[in-house]
């Protein structure tokens, strides 16, 4: 490989405090790297605290001796030569602007499912139209979209653009998050622990996993089920013996516990932290550090002591970094199409599945069937996010009442057909203008 072909640009996007996740997952790849060097180019768009991140980022890069860069740009200066886009899906506005719809409807939907589609809809114009201009100027990189929604996005994005082989999915940090959790409770490093998992985001299972090559499940379970006695966990952690006692099976991701009613001790007091709770706390740790001159420490360990934003999903972006930059091969969660046997699907319909990334390869990692029981919720999800993408590629309000209506139980029909044309009258011409004639 050429060193042309080793210098990895990346375009982020709206991405806010997560550059510095991504920066140290970045910085802690390459300086663990036993082969040629490999240099990362950060270009910082729409964000108006670019210049902030980017002297953060060097600082970070000549604290750790690595070829790492950041530098603020204007969104099409940032997608030229870019061989990654990241994007935050979310905008403020539009997170306004649906609260209203949804306050004036007089209906919240529950998050994972109709929820998930409303907040799609409200974040799609701005998607799409980014989408629109990465796939005419970066057309080789792969488009990963970051928060709610974003594998409804992902599915519309390859619905209207994919024409080419151009790539969108979603990413989310509950994967990784569970990974560094287990670590911490079963007191195993980060990277021995693996995960085979299936399922939509936020509603998935683990099918199978392992730590340090031993069987999870089988050689395990009973140290799982005891964690439950503990007095010292963390609200996510307590979910995970209860979930497991359940089902025989965890959930993939740290802190996802819907539909089940916590229950059995999983609620209670919010546990031991060392670091305060929200993105504004982190984000005012980064100003400091930039203050100061002095780039934080970060060192792996439970997501909740970082002083970074979701810290495991910037470590698993750097292991992708370094898969594109090098063709070495590395295994990140990401919501992709999968046309095989975790539920059954069309490869239309987005799933949050393993993912093997070596140099331009991106492909789903064979998952095998979700065990009955537990496969019926994250089915039905998936088929009203492909219906709600649908709808996204091409807006019309009988199409998004359809994706509202696949899950019925969780509204009134007078809500249902009330959200659809609400969602549709505040944002479908928005729509229609990003994704074009």
């Amino acid at each position: 490989m050429t060193a042309a072909a080793r210098l990895l640009r990346i375009a982020c996007l709206d991405c806010g405090a997560f550059v510095a996740s991504l920066a140290h997952g970045i910085a802690l790849a390459q300086a663990a790297e036993t082969g040629p060097p490999w240099a990362v180019e950060l270009a910082l768009a729409g964000d108006p605290a670019a210049a902030a991140s980017a002297a953060y980022v060097e600082l970070l890069a000549a604290r750790d001796g690595v070829p790492l860069s950041a530098a603020p740009a204007s969104p099409p200066e940032a997608l030229r030569g870019a061989r990654l886009v990241i994007a935050a899906c979310e905008g403020a506005d539009a997170a306004r602007r649906l609260d209203l719809v949804q306050r004036r409807a007089g209906w919240m939907p529950p998050p994972e499912g109709p929820g998930a589609v409303a907040s799609a809809v409200a974040f799609a114009p701005g998607v799409l139209a980014l989408a629109r201009e990465a796939a005419r100027t970066a057309p080789e990189a792969p488009l990963l979209l970051l928060g709610s929604g974003a594998d409804v996005l992902a599915g519309a994005v390859r619905r209207r653009f994919g024409v080419g082989g151009f790539r969108a999915m979603g990413f989310s940090p509950r994967v990784d998050e569970l990974r560094a959790v287990l670590g911490h409770l079963l007191g195993a490093p980060e990277e021995d622990i693996l995960l085979l998992h299936g399922g939509v985001d936020q509603v998935g299972w683990v099918v199978r996993f392992a730590v340090g090559g031993r069987d999870g499940y089988g050689e395990l379970g009973d140290r799982l089920a005891a964690l439950g006695g503990r007095p010292d966990l963390r609200p996510a952690e307590r979910l995970i013996p209860a979930v497991y006692g359940l089902t025989g099976m965890l959930r993939a991701g740290a802190g996802s516990v819907w539909p089940f009613a916590p229950g059995d001790g999983a609620a209670g007091p919010p546990g031991p932290r060392s670091f305060p709770r929200g993105v504004p706390a982190r984000q005012a740790a980064l100003s400091a550090a930039v203050a100061r001159g002095t780039a934080l420490d970060a060192a792996g360990g439970h997501p909740d002591d970082s002083p970074l934003v979701a810290a495991p999903a910037g470590r698993a972006l750097g292991r992708m970094a370094r898969a594109l930059a090098t063709g070495e091969l590395a295994i990140v969660a990401l919501q992709m199409p999968y046309a095989g046997d975790v539920l059954g699907w069309s490869p239309e319909v987005t799933v949050e599945v393993p993912a093997a990334v070596a140099g331009a390869r991106v492909e789903p990692v064979a998952v095998g069937p979700l065990p009955p029981g537990v496969d019926g919720i994250p089915r039905l999800l998936g088929q009203q996010r492909s219906l709600a993408s649908d709808y996204l590629a091409r807006p019309d309000e009988a199409a998004l009442c359809r994706a509202l209506a696949a899950t019925p139980e969780w509204g009134r029909m007078d809500q249902i057909r009330g959200m659809a044309a609400a969602l549709h009258a505040e944002f479908g011409t928005d729509l229609l203008a990003a994704v074009g004639p």
